[in-house]
């Protein structure tokens, strides 16, 4: 059976409730839709006008805010989760159990947390409404407060499953970052100039599948360019802009294609270049092949929890 994303899916969902909820000039619309904010607007909206669409995505250490600017009526906003992807065949089950619901009025605000996953939304007008719903994925303030050495459990999405993480958070003073790191699947090598986060199945020695973090005085832009310089000796390079969940704005590279080939290479190099008030973090995922898949997911999950100071 044909896949598609789950993008997809619910744009197409989005296309026809419009159709449905959208006549003259009444409306209640999703008119905001990013991984991290979404925007429910109300246009006299009657009682019982209602959509399941969008696709929010939520992080370790993150929670869910809403915030309402209604001059008229109520509007109940419900998280619902969802699988990472879905059949051609199959609409979303706009009956789905909801994960977080609040009933907003007026100005109200209200937050929660959620486990990390991809979520949808789905809002109705409980009365005839005018106005907008702002909802938004940020940081859990009560997250950042963790202490270096403190274990929890979270959650991440492997390959369209839900799996336990159970991680560590750390403090290094030296290189200027905190982050969570996942301690049952990965050794944690602290050195001076250096932070390695090596797969608990090898060898710290000689590693093929591990996570290192190193800081540079010089600036992101100049160290992205050098590092691009001296990997595209070997590989074909994918270079493009990236967001961390915490740490915002940075460069990825991509070294995994050998140079002049289409050929996959054995061993890949992942590399996140992280701007700092004083230079930059270079975050290199080390992966084999065979191994890119779980470990670099894994590896994405903690990168997303880093922030700089």
């Amino acid at each position: 059976m044909k896949k598609i994303t789950l993008f997809t899916t619910i744009f197409a969902l989005l296309v026809s409730m419009l159709t449905l909820t959208a006549c003259g000039k009444s409306e209640f619309a999703l008119t905001e839709s990013t991984p991290k904010r979404m925007t429910v607007t109300a246009a006299k909206a009657s009682k019982d006008a209602a959509f399941l669409s969008g696709s929010l995505e939520v992080g370790s250490g993150e929670l869910i805010a809403m915030s309402a600017d209604l001059t008229k009526g109520t509007v109940r906003v419900e998280i619902v989760p969802t699988a990472e992807e879905q059949s051609i065949d199959e609409l979303p089950d706009l009956n789905a159990e909801a994960i977080l619901t609040a009933n907003l009025h007026s100005t109200d605000q209200t937050s929660g947390t959620v486990p990390a996953g991809r979520y949808m939304l789905r809002a109705t007008c409980l009365e005839k409404a005018t106005g907008t719903v702002l909802i938004e994925v940020l940081p859990d303030p009560a997250a950042s407060r963790r202490q270096d050495g403190e274990r929890f459990e979270d959650t991440i999405m492997i390959e369209g499953m839900e799996e336990p993480v159970r991680y560590e958070h750390i403090r290094n003073e030296a290189l200027g970052f905190e982050m969570d790191y996942d301690y049952e699947m990965f050794t944690r090598v602290s050195e001076p100039d250096r932070e390695r986060f090596i797969s608990v199945y090898e060898a710290p020695a000689d590693p093929w599948n591990y996570l290192e973090i190193t800081r540079s005085a010089d600036s992101a832009e100049s160290v992205a360019a050098a590092i691009c310089e001296e990997l595209s000796k070997e590989y074909d390079l994918l270079t493009e802009a990236h967001t961390l969940d915490h740490a915002g704005a940075c460069t990825y590279i991509e070294a995994s294609v050998l140079k002049g080939t289409d050929m996959m290479a054995d061993r890949l190099q992942l590399v996140t270049v992280i701007p700092s008030a004083d230079g930059c973090l270079i975050a290199t995922e080390h992966l084999s092949i065979e191994s890119s898949e779980g470990f670099g997911r894994r590896f994405s999950a903690m990168l997303n929890t880093l922030s700089v100071f």
